[in-house]
């Protein structure tokens, strides 16, 4: 199969829990004998990792379960959608997604909005991000500050938040603070709200406060956590 072959699939009731790829493209391609492995679709809002399995119906129908629905979701694919697929490789497709006017989508950078790549900073900042993985937020002087914050939405699909429907942040104190999250947006934000203002005060949190949410327990009994570490803009009395 030559780099660069492409196929599409037009969305049809079940299609964000799994998809089934064209049988005559999958018996040129993906001639793999696992039953089951994991393939990279790289689209306009970055790459995104999907479990791919043949049909136990047939030796060359393939399937995407696992991670698809995540991907269609963040995507705010619809039914009548059409979705195009260039082959890159066995195990990486490019996607492009068009809706129903048959003009490719455009998706908003709501994941850019606080990075989710270490920031700079001292020696004791840095050695976070090479134990776990990490989010920083930046107090900014605008209204709802204090009642809700954004997750970097590239990080919590990575790191499966947006299945949850709570996390836990532990204050440079040791104090344990139950948090709410909610996904906005059509499945494109993810967003700490009910707990979120209470953390904000107790910790005094000002303009210019940085904080670096490190995930520290990630699952454990469906339950995901964050050390939350506080870097004042000024010293506090």
């Amino acid at each position: 199969m030559m780099k660069g072959r492409h196929f599409f699939k037009i969305m049809v009731p079940g299609y964000d829990e799994n998809l089934n790829l064209p049988p005559a493209f999958c018996q040129k391609v993906l001639k793999l004998e696992k039953p089951e492995w994991v393939i990279t679709l790289t689209s306009r809002r970055g790459e995104w990792k999907v479990n791919a399995c043949r049909c136990s119906n047939s030796g060359t129908a393939i399937i995407f379960r696992k991670g698809w629905s995540r991907f269609a979701r963040a995507h705010g694919i619809k039914i009548g959608d059409v979705i195009v697929f260039q082959h890159i490789t066995d195990f990486h497709l490019n996607v492009y997604v068009f809706d129903s006017s048959a003009c490719e989508k455009c998706f908003s950078d709501h994941e850019k909005e606080e990075s989710s790549q270490p920031a700079k900073g001292n020696g004791r900042q840095r050695e976070y991000y090479n134990k776990n993985p990490c989010f920083t937020y930046t107090v900014q002087p605008c209204h709802g500050a204090k009642n809700s914050r954004i997750i970097p939405f590239k990080f919590a699909e990575m790191h499966d938040l947006v299945e949850k429907s709570s996390v836990i942040l532990q204050d440079p104190n040791g104090k344990s603070w139950p948090v709410k999250l909610r996904v906005w947006n059509e499945g494109r934000t993810c967003r700490m709200f009910e707990g979120w203002h209470e953390f904000f005060i107790s910790n005094k949190l000002e303009v210019g406060d940085e904080c670096i949410f490190e995930l520290v327990n990630h699952g454990f009994e469906n339950v995901s956590s964050f050390k939350v570490h506080i870097s004042r803009v000024t010293s506090r009395r």
